[in-house]
């Protein structure tokens, strides 16, 4: 009896040391889930940080392009301004042009007109001296 009590006992102690190394194993097994977790917790951390940075500058980038895309519109419709303001200055400066040509042009019909009338009365004039002395010498 003595013999079969020390084998329960000698079975006892592998069974004993079979669920401690089985214990130790899962401890150690984990332990390196646990570190695998908290390496993959870093690294989402991480990702998440420059998932947030990107987003950032992502959001930066297009406020500075709004900005700019403000500054360019501004810029256009300047210039679409100064282009009208040159258009309606253009237009007084043609409307002005016209005007002188006409006033030109009717004083030079003008003067055209009093060169044919003294032309005229001039060779009117001579007409009658001419006839005059024609009807002097008669």
């Amino acid at each position: 009896m003595a013999e079969q009590q020390l084998k329960a006992e000698q079975l006892e102690k592998k069974r004993a040391e079979k669920r401690a190394d089985d214990a130790e194993e899962e401890v150690v097994r984990a332990t390196r889930m646990q570190k695998e977790s908290q390496d993959a917790a870093k690294q989402l951390q991480i990702q998440k940080q420059q998932v947030e940075s990107e987003a950032i500058k992502a959001v930066r980038l297009a406020k500075s392009q709004i900005s700019q895309a403000h500054e360019d519109v501004n810029e256009l419709q300047q210039q679409v301004r100064q282009a009208r303001a040159g258009l309606i200055q253009a237009n007084a400066a043609k409307t002005a042009a016209e005007e002188l040509v006409t006033r030109k042009e009717a004083e030079q019909a003008a003067e055209a007109q009093s060169l044919i009338d003294r032309t005229m009365l001039a060779a009117e004039q001579k007409t009658e001296e001419t006839q005059q002395l024609t009807d002097a010498l008669r």
